[in-house]
């Protein structure tokens, strides 16, 4: 049971998770942001531009009438051929605009949604793309898919039914066309035709966020993580702790060890008698006090005792001077300032003993 509640994905997704599925281009994206974004600047454009492109087309239909009323003054072939450069433009200048501000609104719909995030990973060949359970589980039977044939079902009839309602206020309006002249009647189906644009534009934009923010659900429940993912995380980025603590124990062994081999080398021990000892060494000529070179307590002291008696050093019972050495001198530096002239005492008592036994 434990293991089930370890394995949910319950945690909400780190910042290095969220990258993982940038990288794999899994995004939250919906390409009804890109359709809506489209609609949305064609009818920018056609209220904008609508007029200059209105008179432009209407324009090049009167010279390619006024074009064909000449038709002695021209060949059949250069009538053609003057008919296509007059409305030619007029059409190209229309339909490059709408292209190129449709393009423009697609591609910004793109980077809003991705941010410029570009993958191959998507386009990679694997072997669960290939497996027919796995596609049916993921496209048919799981609530991501059911919901997403719900959405699609609520676009038809939310659009179907804005569009009825727009057609039904327009109706009694529409049945009095054959009463008005041709310019009256395209401006009137100018006008229904609008606003059946702007109705189809506010839906489809509505929708459009609905299924981003069911595709954002989607991916957000995808990146959550379990509490044994985050751990093996902040394992792989800070280190394993007991590896690390392991690591630790070590360097401060190989550490221990070697201090523990420089105390052959000193000129003589200070303990307290049983819990400190601090080995020290001094070389008139080379040093200007006193070093440490190795220092503990309890075992360690134990240790450095039995060193200091089998290399035959001097060792002295002297607790306060112990303590203190302990407390603030550091392994491999001269003593303190403060301890030298306690540590001087230490060392001419020393002198005087090797003295007198020297002169015995």
């Amino acid at each position: 049971m434990a293991e089930d509640q370890s394995a949910e994905k319950t945690e909400e997704p780190t910042p290095k998770q969220r990258e993982k599925f940038r990288e794999e281009g899994n995004i939250a994206t919906s390409p009804d942001v890109g359709g809506a974004a489209i609609l949305a600047i064609v009818l920018l454009v056609v209220a904008l531009g609508g007029g200059p492109i209105y008179r432009g087309i209407a324009g090049s239909f009167t010279d390619s009438f006024e074009l064909a009323g000449r038709v002695r003054d021209f060949g059949t072939l250069d009538l053609y051929t003057q008919v296509a450069r007059s409305s030619g433009a007029a059409y190209l200048r229309a339909i490059g605009l709408v292209v190129a501000a449709c393009g423009a609104a697609g591609l910004a719909a793109g980077v809003a949604q991705t941010g410029l995030n570009f993958s191959l990973k998507p386009m990679e060949l694997k072997a669960e793309k290939f497996n027919p359970v796995t596609n049916l589980k993921n496209k048919i039977f799981s609530i991501w898919a059911v919901a997403q044939v719900g959405l699609s079902l609520l676009k038809a009839l939310v659009i179907a039914v804005a569009l009825f309602f727009v057609i039904r206020a327009a109706m009694p309006m529409m049945l009095t066309l054959p009463g008005l002249e041709l310019e009256a009647s395209l401006a009137l189906l100018g006008g229904v035709f609008l606003k059946l644009f702007i109705v189809g534009v506010l839906a489809a934009s509505a929708l459009a966020i609905a299924d981003y923010a069911l595709n954002r659900m989607r991916i957000h429940k995808q990146m959550k993580m379990s509490k044994q993912e985050v751990k093996e995380e902040h394992k792989q980025q800070e280190g394993d702790p007991l590896v690390k603590g392991r690591l630790r124990q070590r360097m401060r062994q190989i550490g221990r060890n070697k201090m523990l081999a420089e105390t052959a080398d000193a000129d003589v021990v200070v303990v307290n008698p049983t819990h400190y000892a601090v080995a020290l060494a001094y070389n008139p000529d080379e040093d200007n006090a006193p070093r440490v070179l190795s220092k503990g307590k309890d075992q360690t002291a134990l240790r450095i005792r039995e060193i200091a008696r089998k290399h035959q050093i001097p060792i002295i019972a002297n607790p306060p001077v112990a303590r203190a050495l302990h407390e603030f001198a550091r392994i491999g530096e001269p003593v303190p300032n403060e301890l030298y002239a306690m540590v001087a005492r230490v060392l001419a008592y020393l002198y005087r003993m090797t003295q007198r036994r020297a002169a015995a």
